[in-house]
Order: structure tokens, then sequence, then C-alpha cells
């Protein structure tokens, strides 16, 4: 719950409570942890700690978001502003880990100020189908065959190491689909099946993908995210499936970053104060101050005082007041009044008319 009211000069004083909401990406999946990293060590030294931080540093970027040359940004950066702890541990049969958490926000930081582009940690849920073809004549559907990650296949591994290097939540089939040996041609038939069985509810995006070795060592990927109704292709080459894999990933993580480059910016809050004319009796009082807490873009108000029929207020919005005064005027409660008007001491003012003819 957030405070939005402050009442001051009003003959009651009265404070109203409004929660504070949000509403996120639709289908969007929140990240956990994202700042630890456990790298594998040979000793306790200092200086393998501090190569070790650098290893970890360089695999917790992505995670973030996007920047170029991860690596020479990790050996510029002085690690003792962007650790918080670190630990050793012992895991059996893996030996000794070094364990290092890291400030997220510090990192952000760190992103934005060379260019590079922050994931929030709600990000979209995607459904991966993807068919591969070997040259040996092998194919079939990336899933999950097993509860043991140990019986992964290489192509679901590659795909669940990519996901974790990148902080992607990402789903697949269960099952192997019978469909794959019945088309003959995996290319012509099998998108189509893919494309109607991968409509799955509760994810962003459905990504309908094709792995082809047409020689030995040359993996060529064709990819399509498809969302909104509309779909977006791209294509890869790799040495391997898993090469292949990873770039295809990649592509679809740099996709989700470019909408949030896209997206823009809040406008800044500001203060203005807000007269609104024709106020006479309590319920018009009140409606006015309920039509005023119905818009998110307003974060505050402040009842200044009553002046004859004139309710004066000071409000806090993330709008222009041009923006501000459509937006209230839309329902036709508020009418507009000439103007936008300025004064040195009480900064931008805007002036609306009560026109309500069922208020008493």
């Amino acid at each position: 719950m957030s405070e939005k009211y402050n009442f001051a000069g009003a003959g009651r004083l009265l404070i109203c409570l409004v929660g504070a909401g949000f509403f996120g990406q639709p289908f969007a999946e929140p990240v956990q942890d994202v700042t630890t990293v456990v790298v594998p060590v040979a000793d306790q030294s200092e200086t393998t700690r501090a190569a070790a931080m650098a290893t970890a540093l360089i695999e917790v970027l992505p995670r973030l978001g996007s920047v170029a040359a991860e690596a020479q940004l990790a050996a510029m950066a002085d690690l003792q502003n962007y650790v918080i702890q670190y630990q050793y541990r012992i895991r059996p049969g893996l030996g000794l880990s070094l364990v290092v958490e890291f400030n997220q926000q510090s990192l952000a930081d760190l992103l934005q100020r060379q260019g590079g582009v922050v994931w929030g940690e709600e990000r979209p849920l995607t459904y991966l189908w993807v068919a591969y073809l070997a040259a040996d004549g092998t194919r079939g559907v990336i899933h999950s065959n097993s509860a043991n990650e140990v019986t992964d296949s290489p192509a679901l591994k590659a795909v669940k190491t990519v996901g974790q290097r990148y902080a992607m939540p990402l789903r697949w089939p269960e099952q192997a689909e019978d469909a794959v040996s019945a088309y003959p041609d995996i290319v012509v038939n099998l998108h189509d099946v893919l494309l109607t069985k991968a409509q799955q509810p509760g994810v962003s995006g459905v990504v309908i993908a094709y792995l082809h070795e047409p020689i030995a060592g040359q993996w060529e990927g064709r990819w399509t995210l498809v969302r909104n109704g509309m779909s977006q292709p791209w294509s890869t080459t790799g040495d391997s499936l898993s090469q292949t894999i990873d770039f295809g990933l990649r592509s679809l993580r740099d996709i989700y970053l470019s909408d949030v480059v896209k997206q823009p910016l809040a406008p800044e809050p500001r203060s203005l104060n807000l007269v609104v004319r024709g106020v006479v009796s309590l319920p018009a009082y009140v409606s006015v101050l309920r039509k005023l807490e119905s818009h998110k873009e307003i974060t505050q108000i402040q009842v200044l005082g009553m002046e004859g029929d004139r309710l004066v207020l000071r409000i806090t919005v993330q709008a222009e007041p041009t923006a501000l005064r459509q937006l209230l005027t839309t329902d036709r409660l508020l009418e507009s009044l000439p103007g936008v008007l300025g004064s040195p001491e009480m900064g931008t003012s805007l002036e609306l008319q009560l026109h309500s003819p069922s208020l008493p």
C-alpha cells in the first residue's frame, strides 16, 4: 500500500490509501537469482580468487542484458564495486568452487554506462519446438525424455545451457512427437504441424525451428518467433547442433532486448497546480478526487484548499499538461477551460470545470 493523498490546508484531515498495483508484461515470468555465479577453483589463493571473480563477472553480465565485449568490460571493472559477497563451497563430485554474489543494480548501471541494454526481472516465457535432421538421418524434436537430467539429449542440454546463460525462461515438449517420423520431408510438412501443436497457453511467444545438417559438420538453422499474430524469422549456421542452438537462442534474446529499447520512456514526474471550478458540495468534492485517483499517471494528490467553488490541488503526474488535460476530460465529468497558465510563484497550472448535473 502506498499513500497517494496528502491533504493540507483543507477543513478536515482525510487520509486515503490506495494500492500500488503493478501490471507486468503479459505472460512474463520472473527470473530468480541471476546475480549469483558458481565458478570451480583449484585453491583459495588470492590470485585464483581474483581470476574466478573475473570469470564470474563475464558469466553474469549476459544474464542482465546486452553489451558488446563482456570480457573486455569485465577486465576493466573494479570488482570490489560490484561484489556483495563470496564464499567457498565443496560440491560432492565437483570439488572446490567459489560462489560469488553480485550487486544487480551496480551491474545494471555498468551496462548502461557502456551503452548496453538492461533486461528486467520479468522476462518473456517462450515455448520452443525445435526439430532437427542430422546428416546421418537422425531426426527428432527436442523434448524432455526423463526427469533425470543425466539422460537429457545433447540437443536438450544445449537448450538448457543457453537458457541458463542468458536467464531466459524456456519451455519445450515433455514427450517425443510421433508426427516426426510420419513425414518423410521434414522441411515442408512438419512446419505447419509444429505451428499448430506449439500454440500453448500462458506463453509470450512460440519459437519454431528446423535445424538441418546437409553436410557432416555444417549445420543450418531456420528459426521463427510467433507472437501477437506476427512471425519473425532468422537463420543461423554452426559447426555442431549445440552451436547452432546457441546462436539461434542468442538471436532470440537479442530480439527480446530490442523490444526493451523500443519501449518509450515514461515522462519524468512533474508537479503542477490543478484548479477545478464548480465544486459546491461534498459529493462533487468526492467525485473529483475519485476521478483523479483513477488515473495511474497521477501519483500524488495534495489538497491545498477551497476558494469559493474552486477546489485547488497540487498533483504530481507523469504526463505533459496538454496530455493530462485530454486525459481528465475524456468522460466530460471535467471540462476544459482555455489556457495552461504559468506563474513564477506557482509553476504550471491547469484549470478545469466540473460538469455533472446529477451532482447536488
